[in-house]
């Protein structure tokens, strides 16, 4: 905790992590002087209470004789860093003295801490203005001003206590000048402090050690018990998935019927794969010259089946052939031919010209009893071509 020079105080404690406009406060405000007959200016010091609310730090203020600001210390005064290797060898006009001034932070009152009185001390103050950040309900702002005493356990005595505006009129001397304890006294004041201090501390090590101990183990006791239920249900979770398991294993062995490869071959090959291969997406020069051909095809009258559409088509001694349009395109001629996929001849392309055939639309019905698959087909468009035995039967296989 560096202190960093200043025109004519120092800025010193914590003050890494500071915004630059919040330094810059801190430098005005260490800058402003105060009344060399009062405790301190009350504007100052309400400002000094803003800063210690926006920062959630304690403040404190080491003023000379003549009402300069020469050290503005940030943080509790025990912590790091003494603030009196910041102050000057010699103060300026010794006879006023040192004034300490700290405004220290709590959202509550005016709290104290034993551990600032000793360091306080150290500082040989003439008298030490405290005061609390946040003002009462009924906006006074409780203050206490305070002088060296090695009588008092604490090392100082209490000559006022009230609101903060009265206590920055008072006057050094009316602060009882009697009382103040010359520096080479001050060790008798730091030691039963001191002593005092350390018995406090180790009282409340014991007691927080014990408390922490107690609270260990019920931590790790009600941690047991947690673990063990935890435990226990997974335990059960296991048991009943296994079980459940068991009894799924066992209908399945009972309802297992043994069927021999060649059966499961030949009912593959003979009624084709099960599954349905996914088309490749259809490019964009693909696009363009299906609506050119479906265009052109529209104009001449021709008819157009879309791809996918479930037909019947009329072949030799009248049977119905039923077959799915795999996809159409313009012929030589610049008539319309359409890609025929008949069923149970997967993989065979026959090309159609649907004006010229006799078709129509089929739907597909419940699998009957006996296995086979029906059709319930509609009638469909029907071309003025002849319909005839002969040109009913014209399948065309073209190899492309």
């Amino acid at each position: 905790m560096a202190a960093e020079p200043l025109k004519q105080s120092h800025l010193g404690g914590r003050t890494r992590g500071l915004r630059p406009s919040q330094i810059r406060q801190l430098e005005r405000l260490s800058h402003r002087r105060h009344p060399e007959e009062g405790s301190g200016d009350l504007l100052s010091l309400e400002r000094l209470a803003d800063l210690v609310v926006e920062l959630e730090l304690a403040l404190h203020l080491v003023i000379d004789g003549r009402g300069l600001c020469r050290l503005l210390w940030l943080g509790p005064l025990a912590a790091g860093d003494s603030p009196v290797q910041h102050l000057p060898e010699t103060p300026r006009r010794q006879s006023g003295g040192w004034r300490l001034i700290s405004c220290p932070f709590s959202r509550q009152g005016l709290s104290s801490d034993a551990q600032e009185s000793v360091m306080a001390l150290d500082l040989s103050p003439r008298h030490w203005l405290r005061f609390a950040p946040i003002p009462a309900a009924n906006g006074t702002r409780q203050a206490e001003l305070l002088v060296p005493n090695p009588e008092q356990t604490s090392g100082w005595q209490r000559v006022e206590q009230g609101d903060l505006r009265h206590l920055c009129t008072l006057t050094p001397a009316f602060t009882s000048p009697a009382l103040a304890v010359p520096a080479h006294r001050h060790a008798q004041v730091l030691l039963p402090t001191l002593l005092e201090l350390g018995q406090q501390q180790n009282r409340d090590f014991r007691n927080d050690a014990v408390c922490v101990t107690r609270e260990a183990l019920a931590r790790a006791a009600s941690e047991c018990d947690a673990a063990r239920t935890k435990l226990q249900q997974a335990q059960a979770a296991l048991t009943s998935t296994q079980q459940t398991q068991a009894e799924e294993h066992s209908k399945l062995a009972a309802g297992v019927e043994a069927v021999s490869a060649a059966d499961v071959l030949a009912g593959v090959e003979e009624s084709g794969p099960n599954y349905a291969l996914p088309t490749a997406r259809e490019g964009q020069r693909e696009r363009r010259e299906r609506l050119r051909v479906d265009e052109t095809a529209k104009q001449a009258g021709h008819t157009i089946v879309e791809t996918g559409t479930h037909v019947e088509i009329l072949g030799e001694q009248g049977l119905w052939w039923p077959a799915t349009i795999a996809g159409r395109e313009e012929d030589v001629d610049g008539r319309l031919v359409h890609e025929v996929e008949y069923d149970g001849y997967q993989g065979e392309q026959y090309w159609h010209m649907l004006d010229d055939e006799q078709w129509r639309r089929a739907t597909a019905m419940p699998t009957p009893a006996n296995g086979t698959t029906a059709a319930a087909s509609t009638e469909g468009e029907e071309s003025g071509g002849e319909e005839d035995a002969v040109a009913a039967g014209k399948l065309s296989q073209v190899g492309r």
